[in-house]
């Protein structure tokens, strides 16, 4: 990914993969571009759901960090939460010429050329000055480092009303920051787990990981996967440890 995109976007991505794949929710927004000739915004997730596999060219994508994207692609992440929205319906002429250029590639055309075409376009959508806004902004910094953090607690250093805090996190996320918090957690736990499982001890290891994460106990991990992901813990890590459809490229 451009080193230039790193404080908005957080990976650009290609799916190298021809099976399902389960994705967890993280709080963040893509921009992707499919073999079908679409390009859609992938809104942010409350519940985990399933990529299929499409015939043709690999799917690429870049992923904006939370709370990033409701300035660039203009409009509320609550309007398009749980939604794969096109981005000409968002963005107009400026989606439509993202469509165009993309769709003069040659089928053949390696991933990272279309990469750098979504990048280009991000790169100019920035430039015309959308700003993230420096609440979400905090928020999302704040519960990424401590998820375990109190959202009231959090509205105090910030000096806002609940109101407030709920209403421009729901701009910016798609939802609360409670709801936010959980998902960051869930996210925290994956990537303490990268690299830590042994067949020897899989229980402890989970316990372990969830006080890590900032959960009550195992029992909270668990409740908090199966609400998220749709999954246990022992499922999301095995999914983890087994399978990875997409991959960075710089």
């Amino acid at each position: 990914m451009a080193e230039d995109l790193n404080d908005r976007l957080s990976l650009a991505w290609v799916v190298d993969t021809d099976v399902a794949h389960d994705l967890v929710p993280d709080a963040c927004v893509d921009v992707v571009w499919l073999p079908d000739g679409s390009v859609r915004v992938c809104g942010p997730e409350v519940e985990g759901w399933t990529f299929l596999p499409l015939d043709g060219p690999e799917p690429v994508g870049i992923r904006f960090r939370p709370g990033h994207a409701a300035p660039v692609v203009g409009t509320a992440m609550d309007e398009i939460r749980d939604q794969r929205v096109m981005v000409e319906d968002l963005l107009g002429a400026d989606g439509r010429r993202l469509v165009e250029e993309l769709g003069e590639l040659p089928e053949i055309a390696p991933p990272e050329r279309r990469i750098a075409v979504l990048e280009n376009h991000i790169r100019r959508w920035i430039s015309e000055g959308h700003n993230v806004d420096p609440l979400a902004e905090h928020v999302a910094t704040t519960l990424t480092d401590d998820p375990g953090r109190r959202v009231d607690g959090l509205r105090r250093e910030l000096d806002v009303s609940e109101r407030q805090l709920l209403r421009r996190c729901t701009v910016a996320f798609g939802y609360g920051p409670a709801t936010l918090r959980r998902i960051l957690r869930l996210q925290r736990f994956l990537a303490l787990a990268g690299g830590t499982h042994t067949d020897e001890s899989p229980g402890r290891g989970i316990a372990s990981l969830a006080a890590q994460a900032g959960y009550a106990d195992q029992q909270h991990l668990s409740r908090e996967a199966r609400a998220i992901a749709r999954a246990t813990p022992s499922e999301l890590l095995a999914e983890r440890w087994t399978s990875d459809p997409s991959t960075t490229r710089a």
